[in-house]
């Protein structure tokens, strides 16, 4: 029995309810849902309606949507602006290098794909201008296989999510069987045949991540590029990330490939030494997802010293709360003390005097998380009589952690930032904040035990759950591959035709890591 009968119309109160509803549209972008949804909401609950009136308000409910969507919203908090300029690496190349060097490295290198070029940036064949990455002449044009919805507005903000067309059905039943079986040569024809299938794509940069040679690392680079361009190529023309007042939430399955893919590309940047352009791509993961930051909270802090924004960095310590307290990772205590000393180095007549020195700042980081110092002696490495006396006492002789998450996030911090412990003024820092600690706990003032205890409350693994899942990411973990992946590289893999209508027969018995590298990087003039 169907549950619309159309013999029944709406009366009048009916009429005079939806009526009532039209004057409350125009404050329809203040409201998770649309005056006009409730109203059918409610009728529907009420009693049946006929056909023929339910269209009718269908209509009158996608008119209040767009009526949202046209409201220009203010942008979100300053501290997460991003500026689009500062995502062209090769401006920040130019302005390290000069431009000669780039122009001559484009010269000298013209088997670079285009999205590799240190050059000007490019437009797709549509003739629509990218912003995040610059698409190669040699990729296939954008197929349309991924589009982006509107869901609502609410709290200042549009929220946005990914949808997949029914195009890639059968692209991703092809993943998932190859996923099972461990067979690498049907994902990379998977994305010869549908070039811009996310997770194959993203499946093939994880494994090419796991190796070092230039080709290589071009091959995985290529991956990422790939997938921002596709993830970009499907924005709303409403959804303005730039701004921070459109969030993507990181718990929709569909948008996890962005961030997976924006992180990635700030690892490619962090290799290029292009750090500012690192910042701004930190950022933009940041303003994505207020709830869930993911990697950019263990690392937004390196970038942004990197990159000498010392002010954005004590800004963003004081103004930052949406996840959780950055003393919850070990990273930050110890980046503000650095952050602190550069600005004492530098502007010393702008400083503000109500907030700590750096000399301060250091020893709460070394009370707080102890461990970091051992690591970074080994790492760094600091040598001389002095460091062997300090790490002698109890309170950093001490390996035990008894949480192996905060030693993955110790030990990521330490590997990222051991370059930024060389000066010798911020090692003379360093070591006069650890006497001091040892001074002070040898005198009482301050307790090993207390000190464990503030630790034990600050850390959670609650609270970090998401930074380690993050961590994970960022040191491209992937030291356990599929038996059979373990030894696929070929030494001769560099000396092949690409052929791109080369077909599964022709490459069944050669090497698998080969005939991927032949779908996905366009390397003109080599040959075997």
């Amino acid at each position: 029995m169907s549950v619309l009968h159309t013999s029944h119309v709406i009366d009048d109160e009916d009429l005079h309810e939806r009526q009532s509803d039209d004057h409350q549209d125009e404050e329809a972008n203040n409201v998770d849902q649309p005056q006009s949804e409730k109203k059918i909401n409610r009728i529907m609950l009420k009693k049946p309606i006929k056909l023929t009136k339910l269209i009718r308000l269908r209509k009158l409910a996608a008119h209040n949507a767009k009526k949202v969507l046209d409201v220009d919203l203010p942008p979100g908090p300053a501290l997460f602006q991003v500026d689009p300029i500062f995502f062209d690496y090769e401006n920040e190349l130019r302005r390290i290098f000069a431009s000669k060097v780039v122009k001559s490295f484009d010269k000298s290198n013209p088997a670079t794909p285009k999205h590799l070029h240190l050059g000007s940036r490019a437009t797709d064949c549509t003739g629509k201008k990218t912003i995040l990455v610059s698409p190669s002449e040699d990729w296939a044009p954008w197929d349309d296989s991924l589009s982006m919805e509107y869901l609502q507005t609410k709290g200042g903000c549009r929220y946005f999510r990914y949808v997949p067309s029914s195009s890639c059905d059968e692209a991703q039943k092809v993943f998932e069987a190859a996923i099972a079986n461990h067979d690498f040569e049907s994902i990379a024809y998977n994305v010869q045949k549908h070039p811009y299938h996310l997770d194959s794509l993203l499946t093939m940069a994880k494994y090419l991540n796991s190796f070092s040679e230039p080709e290589i690392i071009e091959a995985f680079e290529d991956c990422i590029a790939k997938c921002l361009y596709a993830l970009e190529s499907a924005w709303h023309p409403k959804f303005t990330p730039f701004k921070a007042n459109c969030q993507l939430k990181l718990s929709e399955k569909t948008n996890k490939p962005l961030f997976e893919a924006l992180s990635a590309h700030m690892r490619v940047l962090d290799r290029r030494g292009c750090h500012r352009t690192a910042l701004e791509v930190c950022k933009l993961l940041l303003s994505l997802d207020f709830d869930e930051p993911g990697s950019a909270f263990v690392c937004v802090d390196y970038y942004a010293l990197r990159a000498e924004e010392y002010q954005w960095l004590e800004k963003f310590s004081e103004e930052y709360e949406y996840h959780s307290s950055l003393w919850t990772v070990p990273n930050f205590p110890y980046s503000l003390a650095l952050c602190r000393h550069h600005l004492e180095s530098t502007n010393v007549s702008q400083l503000d005097s109500t907030k700590s020195l750096s000399a301060d700042l250091m020893k709460q980081a070394l009370m707080l998380y102890p461990q970091v110092l051992k690591k970074l002696v080994a790492e760094v490495p600091l040598k001389g009589q002095v460091w062997t006396r300090i790490l002698q006492s109890s309170i950093f002789r001490a390996d035990e952690i008894n949480y192996p998450s905060l030693d993955i996030l110790i030990d990521d911090y330490v590997k990222r930032n051991c370059l930024m412990w060389r000066s010798p003024d911020v090692q003379k820092l360093l070591q006069d904040s650890a006497l001091f600690v040892i001074e002070a706990m040898e005198h009482g003032k301050h307790s090993a035990e207390d000190w464990a205890r503030v630790r034990r409350d600050t850390f959670s693994a609650q609270k970090t759950e998401c930074c380690l899942m993050s961590v994970e990411e960022i040191n491209s973990v992937l030291t356990i591959l599929p038996e059979g992946l373990q030894n696929c590289m070929d030494p001769r893999m560099t000396g092949f035709n690409v052929d791109p209508r080369m077909t599964r027969g022709r490459v069944r018995d050669r090497n698998s890591l080969a005939s991927l590298l032949e779908v996905m990087v366009p390397w003109p003039g080599i040959s075997g």
